[in-house]
């Protein structure tokens, strides 16, 4: 799927909702292909979430947590 011009791969495991920069993407610096990009838990008492990028939210990565929010909720 595209998200902001590049390519990821979704994986639910338990709990835990990932999107995965595609390795098959040329939009991807090299280092980036196949890591984790954004990850949301539902805790069962909230939702945890990590992102590539701290302290901070620029519109991809906003497309990026509501996608999974919209998985998870």
């Amino acid at each position: 799927m595209k998200l902001g011009g590049c390519g990821y791969l979704y994986q639910k495991i338990e709990s835990k909702h990932t999107l995965l920069a595609d390795p098959k993407d040329e939009g991807w610096y090299n280092d980036l292909k196949g890591q984790a990009i954004f990850q949301i838990e539902d805790t069962g008492n909230g939702i945890d979430f990590t992102q590539r990028n701290k302290n901070r939210l620029d519109y991809d990565e906003a497309q990026e947590l509501f996608y999974l929010l919209k998985k998870v909720l």
